[in-house]
């Protein structure tokens, strides 16, 4: 099945300028905007590679047609919640699944939305990107809270590309043991 996911909004990130600063070891405000900019390449390179969203964001997930089964797993989703389950009809207008079709599974790793028993998926146009599910994903609280090992991973990648700022140009070539370990606990497989 081909499935596309858009990131409508991001929230704060989960290391403060300061603290990324504090960990360089930096005291001085001349290379911040470089640093806000390693702090944002770092949780994305940690995000891709975990399938999970660490910072609170907005997604939509689109998809060709609703899947045969029960489940639809969602894309980088530590779930929070599904805001929306719209779909194209017969005829190309777009019509809201109504929410008690559906729950949200915010246990699971990667979040689940489920069709309810004895309810059959809508008929889609056979069009691609026939069904949008938007949702929020990421590690909720005030301050979020994120698992120490994703904060310091995050810490080592940003110190990384810091000392390396002209050798590493490339976060998806990017390797370091000592991040895979920390992060290996809190990667999510998807299967679509």
């Amino acid at each position: 099945m081909q499935w596309a996911v858009k990131v409508n909004s991001v929230g704060d990130e989960v290391i403060s300028l300061a603290e990324a600063k504090l960990h360089l070891r930096v005291d001085h405000n001349t290379e911040d905007d470089l640093i806000s900019d390693l702090i944002t390449a770092a949780r994305e390179h940690v995000e891709k590679y975990l399938n999970l969203a660490v910072v609170e964001k907005s997604l939509t997930l689109y998809l060709d047609a609703f899947p045969s089964g029960n489940v639809i797993e969602l894309p980088y989703s530590n779930l929070i919640g599904i805001d929306s389950v719209k779909y194209r009809d017969g005829s190309g207008a777009l019509q809201t699944w109504d929410p008690s079709n559906y729950t949200e599974d915010t246990a699971s790793n990667p979040g689940r939305l489920i069709k309810a028993y004895n309810v059959s998926w809508p008929n889609t146009l056979g069009h691609p990107q026939a069904v949008e599910i938007t949702y929020t994903a990421g590690y909720g609280g005030s301050p979020p809270e994120v698992p120490h090992p994703i904060i310091a991973a995050m810490k080592l990648v940003i110190g990384d590309l810091y000392e390396h700022r002209e050798a590493v140009k490339d976060t998806q070539s990017y390797v370091n043991p000592t991040v895979d370990r920390l992060l290996n606990f809190y990667r999510v497989g998807l299967g679509i």
